[in-house]
């Protein structure tokens, strides 16, 4: 999943400000508006998350040149990002050397997006290749480091869950016979419900019941994060942890 999308057609007044944040561990993406563009709902998955957008006005590549009184070009413009919009609203970053030019189709632009995003400006500048750009705040690096960060744990932990899961259901493989011979009303049941993560957890209790609180609370954790779009806010590292010893405790 990538943190912010340059849209420019010369990289090289991107490229500073590129790598830098590449450095940092944020995950970027380049186009020059023509080409590397997502073409179907699922090649536009990878930006899913896109928390910034970075957008030359003038490509001229595609023979944008001027934007005002000239509502094709702002259409095309428009069109050009939101072929990479997933779902969401990111912010987008005009960076211009002509900041009133702009402000004049603001209202056109937005229209034809679709969605009404937070829209800021920045004046380029070729000589420090964006060297001050707004992307370079510290604060802003840091936000978008940690929900990167949290976006990746998340997804450990739905891994390492699932690992969980096979594991238990290895045991009850192992057990399956002593399962059926323990002819219980409840064993019934479980196993004419299905085999989803609760019922392998129930069946698993037979033979270690003291586990139970920790499976389930992995599970309901695993299940939150496998429907939310959004980085978690919790410290995940400790969770992390515990997942590992409880990996370690089945597998004994």
């Amino acid at each position: 999943m990538y943190d912010i999308l340059f849209i420019d057609d010369k990289f090289e007044e991107i490229k500073d400000t590129f790598f830098a944040l590449q450095k940092d561990h944020i995950r970027c993406f380049y186009s020059d508006g023509e080409n590397n563009l997502p073409q179907t709902d699922k090649e536009k998955l990878p930006f899913k998350n896109l928390r910034y957008i970075c957008l030359d006005l003038h490509l001229e590549n595609l023979s944008i040149s001027t934007l005002k009184s000239n509502k094709n070009t702002v259409s095309i413009l428009a069109s050009v990002v939101k072929s990479f919009i997933y779902e969401g609203s990111p912010n987008i970053i005009i960076n211009t050397s002509f900041i009133e030019e702009f402000d004049a189709v603001k209202s056109d632009f937005i229209k034809y997006l679709g969605f009404d995003p937070q829209i800021r400006t920045e004046q380029k500048n070729k000589d420090n290749n964006q060297k001050y750009s707004i992307l370079h705040n510290q604060t802003i690096k840091e936000d978008i480091k940690q929900a990167s960060h949290q976006s990746v744990l998340r997804n450990l932990v739905i891994r390492e869950a699932i690992e969980i899961e096979n594991l238990i259901l290895c045991v009850i493989e192992k057990r399956f016979v002593e399962i059926l011979q323990n002819n219980s009303e409840e064993t019934m049941k479980i196993l004419r419900k299905g085999f989803h993560f609760s019922h392998k957890i129930a069946l698993f209790n037979m033979f270690n019941s003291n586990l139970h609180v920790e499976l389930e609370k992995l599970r309901k954790l695993r299940n939150k994060f496998a429907h939310e779009s959004e980085p978690p806010r919790e410290d995940l590292l400790d969770c992390l942890k515990e997942i590992e010893d409880l990996k370690q405790t089945i597998n004994s």
